[in-house]
């Protein structure tokens, strides 16, 4: 998470991190790790970041069937570049399920990074 952060490739960088599910029950064997994590964006400015997304995603070489797919480019290569093609670990939004208090998590990561110094890493 630190070299998403730290890494101008990424135009979006990890805020925050949780883990929960399995992986803090007593079973013995763990079938997947539940990570939740929430982004931030890098630039500040809406329309750069918009501008430096499209130019992003089309450089990449993918194909978009939708214009928000194209949008969220920065945060599909995030998740892709976590998950590393493992079957293990499971990435994404669970923030619906985290707003219940009775989920026990226990959170692995934390960047206090100022938004506008991304660039100092």
């Amino acid at each position: 998470m630190l070299e998403v952060n730290a890494n101008d490739r990424f135009y979006v960088g990890i805020q925050d991190a949780v883990v929960f599910g399995s992986y803090l029950s007593t079973c013995e064997r763990l079938s997947d790790l539940d990570v939740h994590y929430t982004t931030y964006r890098k630039i500040e400015d809406s329309s750069e970041f918009v501008r430096v997304t499209q130019q992003a995603a089309r450089a990449s070489g993918r194909r978009f069937s939708r214009y928000i797919d194209e949008l969220y480019w920065p945060e599909s290569e995030v998740k892709r570049f976590l998950k590393n093609r493992s079957r293990v670990y499971s990435l994404g939004d669970n923030s619906e399920l985290l707003r219940d208090p009775s989920v026990p998590r226990l959170a692995i990561f934390h960047s206090r990074v100022p938004v506008d110094d991304w660039r100092g890493l």
